[in-house]
């Protein structure tokens, strides 16, 4: 007589025990839930399959010849269409929407929380250079470069307390390949930007590309005067730096990133429509 015996907890937290006694020799088999006798069977010799109902579960019990012998499991079937297994799947469906909410929901705060604490580094950086800071020149050097497994195309160097503190960038590049700064002004190895940092914190920085040392405005200046005359202006420059000087009062070095942007050419100046609409407009005569 073989005997095999399952304990089940149903989903409202109730325990049930399943009792199959099987003769091997004989064939009969009996099955109880509770100590109450729910099937009989007779000569089982092969595979056979019992269901039956405890407290609106279906349960299936699987009878398998193996060999001289028997193998026996017990499940419940969640599947076929019934009251119970239709108010699980409510169920289910419901606790998946609930945990879909919740991470929703975590993830929201994690966002704000993360979000909450960049903005309040960045004002603390912002606080930092409004009490403690210092301002210095930043020198570009250009050419491409790693820094940290990433690829740049410009530095700025500033220094304090003869400590070196590197700037990387990836500037944009033009058609003619020159690298232009955030303002829109080519920038070349030597040029000069002031660059506020904190005393304390010489790390925090805030570099402006709209902030250029006197020098580079001047070299601004010459560049321009390059790009327009190439190596021999062909008229009176005093019109050139009248348009130059007002542009810079009036718009600021994003004014100059407008006159960088007239295609280079050895030309005089009076033939370029586009050059004499622009001295015109500074009042340039």
């Amino acid at each position: 007589m073989k005997n095999v015996t399952w304990t089940y907890l149903g989903p409202d937290g109730i325990r049930s025990v399943v009792d199959l006694k099987h003769g091997i020799k004989s064939g009969n088999l009996i099955m109880f839930a509770n100590k109450k006798v729910m099937l009989i069977d007779f000569d089982v010799f092969e595979d056979k399959t019992y269901t039956f109902f405890i407290n609106d579960e279906l349960c299936i019990v699987e009878v398998r010849k193996n060999g001289n012998g028997f193998t026996y499991e017990f499940k419940i079937d969640e599947e076929v269409d019934t009251p119970l297994n239709r108010w699980k799947k409510k169920k289910r469906k419901k606790a998946s929407l609930e945990s879909v909410l919740i991470f929703i929901g975590g993830s929201l705060v994690l966002i704000v929380m993360v979000i909450g604490f960049f903005n309040y580094v960045k004002m603390h950086k912002i606080k930092d250079l409004r009490r403690n800071g210092l301002i210095t020149t930043a020198t570009f050097t250009i050419g491409e470069h790693q820094y940290l497994g990433k690829t740049y195309n410009a530095k700025a160097v500033y220094q304090f307390r003869r400590a070196s503190y590197d700037i990387h960038y990836n500037f944009r590049t033009t058609g003619d390949s020159r690298l232009l700064t955030p303002a829109g002004v080519p920038v070349r190895t030597g040029d000069q930007f002031f660059v506020t940092f904190s005393n304390w914190h010489p790390d925090n920085y805030r570099l402006s590309f709209y902030r250029p040392t006197p020098q580079l405005v001047e070299q601004y200046r010459q560049r321009l005067m390059q790009q327009y005359f190439g190596d021999h202006p062909q008229q009176d420059l005093s019109r050139f730096h009248c348009m130059f000087d007002n542009t810079f009062i009036t718009k600021g070095v994003s004014g100059l990133a407008d006159l960088f942007k007239i295609p280079e050419g050895k030309v005089e100046f009076k033939t370029v429509e586009k050059r004499t609409v622009l001295l015109d407009n500074n009042e340039c005569r």
